[in-house]
């Protein structure tokens, strides 16, 4: 039975926040504001908007970045590791930050101007034949930073910073993760049906051997639409955004991501979402079906931690999803790690 929720209390606590966000956002917008008439440049050159950021074009070579709740220590580190990324040859660029501001609390960066449209954008336009060529060349694009090892750092979050989580297995990262995410968002509780009973096995799938790798692999573990760039040709241009959820683990995160990040878009169909999971399993093999569905659930837990409501009910509905609980169970046998993809 689901406890009862204090609705005076929640109407209450509701206010505030609702109070401050409005101060919040005027502080942002006038700073904005400002900052763009600094850098000679207004609304005209918006070039788009994520959970984190809004962009805006300074030139052909560079862009503007105004971050809704930056953490300027945070960027300054991602700065660090981009630069070390960009050592790898990699057949499509990264971001590069090259400089890092803040002004009344609101954090900003100028970053390298990338080439190519983001494929959220493009993926509309497209006829079906375009559609499932685009979905290829997105899914492989992963294979290739996947590749880059980091053999001499923990398992968990690679960007350093005060509040950085690590272990020393990739199980006790996903375990210690997942125990602080739940931690987070206590309407989780009142949300997901059967909600410690989930948790529970969610805690017993981490343990079973499985998530056991010896590799130690770059992650994104936000690979979708949005952070990826393409060409005329459709082929990835650009990879964007390896930020605070980016971690050194198991590269099978990524397809899940890759896959399973798909039903967020209105314009993949069920059948190109299948065409994906097709990939997936030609590369990794028909136990992958149990990786993406796990890793699914990961992220829906994961993502469930946010303030934004449209989010969090995507993480709701992922989470009530009883079919994905039930692929859980379906696999008995351990699976050994996949050795490293080839690069055809």
């Amino acid at each position: 039975m689901k406890p009862k929720r204090n609705p005076g209390h929640r109407v209450a606590v509701r206010g505030v926040g609702h109070l401050f966000l409005l101060q919040y956002n005027s502080v942002l917008t006038n700073f904005k504001t400002k900052l763009l008439n600094a850098y000679q440049i207004d609304e005209s050159s918006f070039l788009g908007k994520g959970r984190e950021s809004s962009t805006y074009a300074l030139d052909k070579g560079r862009v503007l970045k105004i971050f809704v709740s930056g953490d300027k220590e945070f960027l300054l580190a991602l700065a660090v590791f981009y630069h070390k990324l960009a050592l790898h040859p990699l057949p499509f660029h990264t971001p590069q930050i090259l400089e890092v501001g803040e002004k009344d609390g609101i954090v900003f960066t100028v970053e390298k101007r990338l080439p190519g449209k983001a494929l959220d954008q493009v993926f509309p336009t497209l006829n079906e034949k375009k559609k499932l060529v685009a979905l290829e060349n997105y899914f492989k694009a992963i294979r290739y930073y996947n590749l880059i090892q980091f053999p001499d750092l923990p398992y968990g979050q690679i960007i350093k910073v005060k509040q950085v989580l690590t272990a020393n297995t990739w199980p006790e990262f996903v375990l210690a993760k997942f125990e602080k995410k739940i931690a987070a968002q206590p309407r989780l509780i009142y949300d997901v049906t059967d909600y410690l009973v989930k948790v529970e096995r969610m805690r017993q799938a981490i343990k079973n051997g499985k998530l056991d790798i010896s590799e130690r692999s770059l992650v994104h573990a936000d690979y979708y639409f949005t952070n990826v760039l393409v060409d005329d040709q459709l082929q990835v241009s650009a990879v964007l955004d390896f930020g605070e959820h980016a971690v050194v683990g198991d590269r099978r995160m990524d397809v899940a991501a890759a896959v399973d990040f798909l039903n967020v878009s209105s314009d993949v169909t069920p059948e190109m979402h299948n065409f994906v999971r097709d990939l997936a399993r030609q590369e990794y093999g028909k136990e992958i079906d149990w990786y993406i569905n796990f890793y699914a659930l990961f992220y829906n837990f994961y993502f469930a931690d946010t303030k934004d409501e449209e989010l969090y009910r995507w993480s709701i509905k992922g989470l009530n999803n009883e079919k994905a609980w039930e692929l859980l169970t379906q696999l008995d046998s351990i699976s050994k790690p996949p050795s490293p993809p080839q690069i055809l």
